[in-house]
């Protein structure tokens, strides 16, 4: 009973522990997607003024370095939501090795449950007293 105790109890710890990681890769992701989305939404602003024909060549020049500068965080960002997704396949991978891990452990659980009982089966036939 010991051993099924330390592995519910290790189970819950990993599941708790994945549950936190995944938990903060999809508050991360969505900060990530609307942080995208107010740059598209300046970029499509600051394209409409760029067509605009009452700005002076400053103007526009500082307008183009806001594109610029609009489509490199763009890049970033999508660099982070790659990273994300990378970490994520490592979480999943990970977690298949753990729940192959665990599949094991519960089996040899069994097994060693089940040549308990022959062991008590044998000890019930040939060791108790006769009523």
């Amino acid at each position: 009973m010991e051993g099924q105790d330390r592995l519910k109890s290790a189970s819950s710890a990993y599941l708790a522990t994945r549950r936190r990681r995944d938990d903060d890769l999809g508050e991360k992701r969505k900060r990530k997607r609307i942080e995208v989305s107010q740059l598209r939404r300046a970029r499509l602003l600051l394209s409409e003024q760029l067509e605009s024909d009452n700005l002076s060549a400053s103007q526009r020049e500082s307008m183009k370095l806001k594109l610029t500068d609009n489509r490199l965080q763009a890049e970033r960002i999508a660099a982070d939501l790659d990273q994300y997704d990378r970490m994520q396949n490592a979480y999943l991978s990970e977690a298949a090795r753990a729940g192959e891990e665990l599949e094991n452990v519960r089996s040899q659980n069994r097994r060693i449950q089940d040549e308990l009982a022959e062991v008590e089966s044998t000890l019930d036939r040939y060791y108790l007293p006769p009523d």
